[in-house]
């Protein structure tokens, strides 16, 4: 699917089953990040999920640093990752550290 100004192409992984009460996953491939996280904040309040398909080094950067960002949640302070980079409070942390 392409929309009028090119900002997003897309398909559906798999075709799906009728009697399947899960929606179908379908790839999204954004053309600029702006465009992408505009969608996402609409479509929050929806209801519908999305998920980053990262690389295989993106995955294993953020398992390893998981820990690090459920302790952070846990204690209150602010932790999310973006990319294969994890943020608390504001500070960039990385697999690597």
């Amino acid at each position: 699917m392409v929309t009028e100004n090119g900002r997003v192409r897309g398909h559906c992984t798999s075709p799906g089953k009728k009697e399947e009460k899960r929606p179908r996953k379908v790839i999204i491939q954004f053309t600029k990040r702006q465009h992408r996280d505009g969608i996402w904040k609409m479509t929050k309040e929806a209801g519908i999920r999305f998920t980053e398909d990262l690389t295989r080094d993106g995955k294993l950067a953020r398992e390893a640093l998981w820990l690090r960002i459920q302790q952070a949640r846990n204690a209150g302070e602010k932790a999310y990752f973006h990319g294969p980079v994890g943020f608390i409070n504001g500070r960039h942390i990385y697999a690597k550290e």
